[in-house]
């Protein structure tokens, strides 16, 4: 069954918003909790507005742990491949932005 997480059961470590040699933003995020197969963990470099909702014209991305994992484990974006699905507008600014980390709609 599919972890449900809180606020704290994830960290970023890790962003490179300049490309790496594939074309690639990057950044990666450590497990502070164990979490169980098919749990999913969206991104975005949306903003959220002040009114509420997210601004629209960017990216989402979404992982999906194909096992479970142990508190601890670094998790590294570099593209869409493996247990990441999402779309190609996620695109981190070299000149600041931000990635927010969601479950759920």
């Amino acid at each position: 069954m599919p972890t449900t997480l809180v606020a704290g059961d994830i960290a970023f470590v890790g962003v490179n918003s300049d490309n790496d040699l594939n074309g690639n933003d990057n950044f990666a995020f450590v497990l502070l909790r164990d979490v169980d197969a098919g749990t999913v963990i969206s991104f975005t470099d949306n903003g959220w507005l002040a009114a509420g909702g997210f601004r629209t014209g960017e990216g989402t991305i979404a992982w999906t742990a194909g096992a479970a994992r142990a508190a601890g484990t670094v998790i590294t974006f570099s593209g869409i491949t493996g247990e990441w699905t999402g779309s190609a507008g996620f695109a981190l600014s070299a000149n600041g932005d931000s990635i927010l980390a969601y479950q759920g709609a």
